[in-house]
């Protein structure tokens, strides 16, 4: 039986009056119960009186879905938040506040992340350094609290307005204009890249720089959820061979592979 090729979609969002920015979904046939319990133990008050606009997009296309969301997204920036993500209470505002704080030395449009990690075993966090042929490796370690990177994957970062602007070419219509065109394409599959890496090519290209907090620790939900310390685990067990391997492999890109003792040394810090 083929799949269409558009399944439907739903969208939920709601309208507000001067919001301080948006939360978006985009989930499949629900929101984990990790990622609610995140959701409900949230401390908001960072907001003070603005409210937070949220999106929720329901289906099955990553690439139209975050499109949606961005299509009724309201104030200054939105923030993605996937299905099987989890954090803390405070991580939300975190995010914000480290917007905030790059936004006062950085003129340029900007996206800021938090540290989450693949799913996939061995769970690398999601920090990618681009080579000449335009291809991507993983950075394994890393120094600073927060740092620049090439791209990140979409599953908990911060996108504010002029970076969407400078992807699009132009302003930002507002939200009674979007309602009368289409979506616009900030998202989509080519080849094998996926729809968040894409993305982050593409913004670079427009100008847009790129940051993740790696303070915020992100879970991504698997059998359990996974975070960085799962990652540093596995860099502490790795056999000699492949430990090796990988070593040869980060060289030659000039980038730093993370060494069992430095995975051991962060487990126990």
């Amino acid at each position: 039986m083929k799949v269409p090729v558009n399944n439907p979609i739903e969208v939920y969002a709601e309208r507000n009056e001067d919001p301080i920015g948006t939360i978006a979904f985009p989930t499949r046939d629900h929101i984990s119960a990790g990622t609610v319990t995140s959701l409900l133990m949230a401390d908001w008050r960072w907001a003070g009186q603005r409210p937070i606009t949220r999106v929720i997009v329901q289906g099955s296309q990553l690439p139209m879905q975050r499109n949606e969301c961005i299509h009724n997204m309201q104030g200054d920036w939105i923030i993605f938040i996937d299905d099987d993500m989890t954090f803390g209470k405070d991580d939300i505002g975190n995010l914000v506040a480290t917007y905030k704080q790059i936004k006062e030395q950085v003129s340029e449009p900007i996206i800021v992340g938090g540290l989450c990690v693949r799913r996939a075993y061995p769970h690398q966090p999601t920090l990618y350094v681009a080579d000449p042929e335009g291809s991507y490796t993983l950075l394994e370690d890393w120094e600073g609290e927060v740092i620049e990177i090439d791209a990140t994957g979409a599953a908990f970062y911060l996108i504010e307005v002029s970076a969407l602007e400078a992807i699009m070419g132009g302003p930002m219509p507002d939200l009674d204009e979007r309602k009368m065109l289409p979506p616009w394409p900030y998202y989509e599959w080519v080849g094998n890249m996926g729809e968040d890496l894409r993305f982050c090519k593409t913004a670079r290209a427009a100008g847009v720089r790129i940051f993740v907090d790696t303070r915020i620790r992100v879970g991504h939900l698997s059998e359990k959820s996974l975070t960085i310390r799962d990652y540093w685990k596995e860099v502490a067990t790795r056999p000699d061979d492949v430990r090796e391997f990988l070593k040869k492999t980060y060289d030659k890109g000039g980038l730093p592979a993370m060494t069992r003792e430095r995975a051991m040394e962060l487990l126990d810090g």
